[in-house]
């Protein structure tokens, strides 16, 4: 009642409320100012309810899609490790009698089987069998996979494509057994835009 009377004393000062001469017309300017005070409120609380609910869905929405990406993410790198651990247990790699042709013949299978950029091995000095003038001794994955670890670095821009590329390297082990002796490494290459499809 007190927003009715505040009502009726600003429409008097403007003038409104004393033209009107019937009852009947006060209280129907002052029902209807009252039902537009009450309806604007209650809009305006409604409205910034469903705000708040389409906020706090977009969070939850987000966090399980950050959630679910960060999984299909680690997949995927988990199959490119697995796809270098395999090829650390390869005899054919690990033989000192396998041509040099023979090693390029691999890897261009598996580059061209799982759509990899590059694929070579290199031995205990890094040294890169198929590239001798290339050293990797001083990369983070060349260090952890002679230790016997299978890694995956993190992305790395490729100064010549401009592209990223993820490096992933597995001890390439003696008779092709694993957990025995570490003779080199073998290096997976691998466009980092894969992980986005």
């Amino acid at each position: 009642m007190g927003i009715t009377l505040f009502l009726q004393q600003d429409l008097y000062k403007v003038g409104v409320w004393g033209h009107m001469k019937s009852i009947k017309t006060k209280i129907l300017v002052s029902m209807v100012a009252l039902i537009t005070i009450v309806a604007v409120f209650i809009g305006g609380i409604s409205s910034f309810l469903s705000y708040r609910s389409t906020l706090d869905t977009l969070e939850t929405t987000l966090a399980e899609l950050a959630t679910t990406a960060a999984g299909q993410v680690k997949a995927e790198m988990n199959v490119y490790k697995t796809i270098a651990i395999d090829m650390g247990c390869m005899a054919r790699l690990s033989n000192p009698a396998t041509t040099q042709a023979e090693k390029i013949e691999i890897y261009r299978e598996r580059i061209k089987t799982y759509n990899l950029k590059d694929v070579y091995s290199a031995g205990l000095t890094g040294t890169v069998d198929t590239k001798p003038s290339r050293n990797v001794a001083n990369e983070a994955f060349f260090q952890s996979a002679i230790k016997g670890e299978a890694f995956v670095a993190d992305p790395k821009v490729n100064e010549a494509s401009g592209g990223m590329e993820i490096f992933v390297a597995a001890p390439l082990w003696a008779g092709g057994v694993a957990n025995t002796q570490v003779i080199g490494v073998v290096v997976l290459t691998f466009d980092g835009l894969l992980l986005s499809e």
